[in-house]
């Protein structure tokens, strides 16, 4: 199942503070280089789920 950035925010931020968009995306750019780009999967259009750990 893919999320968008709004419901990513929602749930991990609940509602505490604003939080944009790119921060977001700043997350995600760690988290790839952190796994070799192979955990996370972007949907365009539609946001990112978790992939199957595969290049």
């Amino acid at each position: 199942r893919a999320f968008g950035r709004d419901e990513i925010i929602e749930r991990l931020w609940r509602g505490e503070g604003s939080v944009e968009h790119k921060v977001i995306d700043v997350y995600v750019s760690t988290l790839r280089r952190k796994t070799h780009d192979t955990l996370i999967d972007t949907i365009r259009g539609t946001g990112y789920r978790l992939g199957r750990g595969t290049s």
